[in-house]
């Protein structure tokens, strides 16, 4: 039952903290009828709680826990790093910044 309890918690948490997604997800949402908005929150809380199960699995291998326990502050920065870096690239955002502060303009062609 305690490992329910956990769960949830950790759920709780990152809905809490992916209130900011709703901002971004917006123009989505006042372009979508009721029941797609309904079916984004359903995929949402779903995945959600999946992920924290993939994520309790794989921690309760002991090989990952001792690993993940001695070298996780070290790593987390570069994954983080890395997956913003990808981001700005793949989203073509990078070019575009630079286009906006060679001429000014802030439109994308």
């Amino acid at each position: 039952m305690g490992d329910i309890k956990q769960i949830v918690k950790v759920s709780l948490v990152t809905i809490a903290n992916g209130n900011d997604n709703i901002a971004i997800y917006v123009p989505i949402f006042v372009q979508s009828k009721s029941w797609e908005i309904i079916a984004y929150a359903a995929g949402f809380l779903i995945m959600v709680g999946v992920l924290c199960l993939v994520c309790y699995y794989f921690v309760h291998y002991p090989l990952i826990f001792k690993f993940a326990q001695k070298y996780s502050q070290f790593i987390s920065p570069f994954v983080f790093i890395g997956l913003g870096i990808y981001i700005l690239i793949d989203s073509k955002c990078f070019p575009w910044l630079i286009k906006v502060l060679e001429t000014g303009q802030w439109t994308y062609t």
